[in-house]
């Protein structure tokens, strides 16, 4: 729907005030998406189990099931729910400035329709922000997500949201769940490490491209607002800030991509360590993402193919029990294949591997077994109409003894421990406007 001069209607709890787009276009646009699931997980891994040397088993949160280091041995017992799976509203603009260049904006929000908490939904919540677009590409400051997030998402036939999608592993090693984190850790003494690729950035700047011979790039950029003060010292002197592009290749049928992110000072091994961060001696830390993905399409099916690595390196550290280095392998397989005019089946194999690690001290070891995966998806969905469609589908996944890999957003934790399997059965209802 797109409104010239003035979009007078919306609503009263969104917009308190008549919003003016003076010469431009106001376009209200989002995703409406409900699905209803039975999720449940099993197979933990036994309590009294001896834990794993030198990587930590999730965070010291009980919705995961256990404090660092302990394994307890329980598991979900079936649950009916309702899940919003990311819905989203939003409001986009342009105003022309010369025949070449345009000023462009955008507010998008998390809509949580399922009655629940739910994500942040805050006005702005999702991607949003100011810039200016001209022969050269677009120049956008907000808060949006990285290039590397963006790059991989088209080849997710189930989507990028709940359930059915790849970033139960892509972007986020066991046990990290996706944070969607607005800017990097601060720079305060035992301040979290952050691991998660899966980010939408704030304090960010973007570069978007045009399409050069099928050619495109993103690149971001985001601020040190979290720079320790002047005058700390290690450990509080930290200075952390994202990097992060992707190239793309579009020609008819085929897509490929390469993306790569690097976070300095997000101290990620902290987050994957036993060494509590209160406790961390590392001064700096230097954590980068590869991800490599590319799709075809003959006829009716569509087929791709995603690989990613993680590392995450730290420097400094004294502890001899601390986390030095990690890096964790993926990889995903993807197929759809349209039956009919109306109807599409999709599928999804994943499998993490075991993690190699290091210590700080000599003579300590780090062992990555046990911290493995592997996830499978199918379902089916059925267009009622271009915006409209309905859908069915099963997602499991099969964690190693200390693996605690679990769905986005929708995750099925409610005190499950490690090693325990989360499925899912759902049927839903997708509207876009």
């Amino acid at each position: 729907m797109k409104l010239r001069k003035s979009l007078t209607l919306v609503p009263a709890f969104f917009l308190a005030n008549v919003v003016q787009a003076d010469g431009g276009n106001v376009t209200i646009y989002g995703k409406l998406d409900a699905s209803i699931e039975m999720v449940n997980r099993s197979g933990a891994t036994r309590a009294g189990t001896p834990g794993p040397t030198g990587l930590g088993l999730g965070p010291a949160n009980p919705a995961f099931g256990q404090g660092p280091g302990v394994i307890s041995g329980i598991n979900t017992r079936r649950q009916n729910r309702l899940q919003s799976n990311l819905s989203y509203i939003g409001f986009r603009g342009e105003e022309k400035l010369s025949a070449d260049w345009s000023a462009v904006w955008q507010i998008e929000s998390n809509a949580v329709i399922d009655g629940s908490g739910g994500p942040v939904s805050y006005l702005g919540s999702r991607n949003t922000g100011v810039g200016l677009r001209g022969p050269m590409g677009t120049v956008m400051l907000g808060q949006w997500d990285t290039p590397y997030r963006w790059s991989t998402g088209r080849l997710s036939p189930l989507g990028v949201a709940g359930v059915g999608s790849y970033a139960s592993m892509f972007g986020v090693p066991s046990g990290v769940y996706s944070v969607n984190a607005y800017r990097g850790p601060s720079g305060q003494p035992g301040a979290p490490g952050d691991a998660s690729f899966d980010r939408r950035a704030g304090d960010s700047v973007q570069y978007w491209s045009p399409q050069w011979n099928g050619f495109s790039v993103r690149l971001a950029y985001s601020g040190n607002e979290g720079r320790s003060p002047s005058g700390a010292s290690a450990p509080a002197k930290s200075n952390p800030q994202l990097l992060s592009g992707y190239i793309a290749y579009q020609n008819g049928p085929l897509f490929a991509t390469y993306a790569v992110e690097h976070h300095r000072d997000y101290f990620g091994t902290r987050q994957l360590g036993t060494v509590a961060p209160a406790s961390a001696t590392d001064t700096s830390s230097s954590d980068i993402g590869h991800k490599f993905g590319i799709g075809y399409t003959f006829g009716d099916t569509t087929l791709g193919f995603a690989a990613e690595r993680l590392k995450y390196k730290s420097s400094g550290g004294t502890g001899a029990n601390e986390l030095k280095s990690y890096r964790r392998d993926v990889y995903g397989l993807f197929a759809s294949h349209r039956i009919s005019p109306a109807g599409t089946v999709r599928a999804t194999l994943m499998r993490a591997g075991d993690p190699k690690c290091s210590l700080y001290g000599s003579g300590t070891s780090c062992s990555g077994k046990g911290f493995g995966a592997t996830q499978y998806i199918v379902g089916y969905d059925h267009k009622l109409s271009n915006r409209t469609s309905l859908y069915a589908l099963y997602s499991h996944i099969d964690n190693k003894k200390y693996a605690g890999y679990t769905f986005p957003n929708n995750g099925v934790v409610a005190n499950s421990a490690v090693g325990s399997d989360p499925q899912a059965l759902g049927i839903g209802i997708r509207h876009f406007f």
